[in-house]
């Protein structure tokens, strides 16, 4: 999956994106760039629990640095249970509305066929994309759980258990509505989201 998002963002201009990762993402660089950055979407790829984003050593973000969220539009978290707690606390410290999961995350186990894999990393693929097309995030966030419930149905045995549990587990806090303004290029125009293609 971490292929398919450097992908994405690499269709983003850089003045207009800020992508951490590896020793770049420490917790107190990530801090960082929330506390002095404003950002219409923040993305996390990482560990989480319910009241945090975590790394090997404890919390990247926790609810206690929840008013880091407060320019944020929409924040977008592939972490485990960061729904329970931590999603409520960013809405409440001001961003908009908080993607997540209130369980842990299933997702491709090293048995897994690579096509199975490819499906489940497609599923949140395709909802930053929805997101970056200005899709609200009520839409958003519906149209996901219905692809996992069409891999539940196309998949069989723990992997149709791993894409329904996904699916259930899956949601929002916060404002459905809110949707992400267009990026508008140096020349004017707005970059075409519609162009890149959904995986499946």
């Amino acid at each position: 999956m971490a292929a398919q998002f450097k992908d994405l963002i690499d269709d983003i201009p850089s003045v207009y994106s800020r992508h951490l990762n590896g020793i770049f993402a420490s917790t107190f660089i990530v801090r960082q760039a929330l506390k002095y950055g404003k950002y219409d979407l923040v993305c996390y790829f990482g560990h989480g629990k319910p009241d945090r984003w975590k790394d090997a050593f404890g919390y990247v973000i926790g609810e206690r640095h929840a008013t880091l969220f407060a320019k944020s539009t929409i924040v977008f978290s592939f972490a485990c249970e960061s729904l329970e707690s931590l999603g409520p606390a960013a809405v409440n410290a001001g961003a908009a509305a908080f993607i997540g999961n209130a369980r842990p995350v299933y997702h491709v186990g090293t048995t897994r066929p690579v096509n199975v894999a490819r499906a489940f990393r497609s599923v949140w693929f395709n909802e930053v994309v929805n997101l970056l097309r200005g899709i609200p995030v009520a839409e958003t966030v519906a149209f996901a759980k219905a692809q996992w419930a069409d891999l539940a149905n196309q998949l069989g045995g723990d992997d149709a258990a791993c894409a329904r549990y996904n699916g259930q587990w899956h949601g929002y806090v916060g404002d459905g509505t809110a949707r992400l303004p267009p990026v508008v290029a140096p020349d004017g125009s707005n970059l075409d989201w519609n162009a890149i293609p959904e995986v499946g």
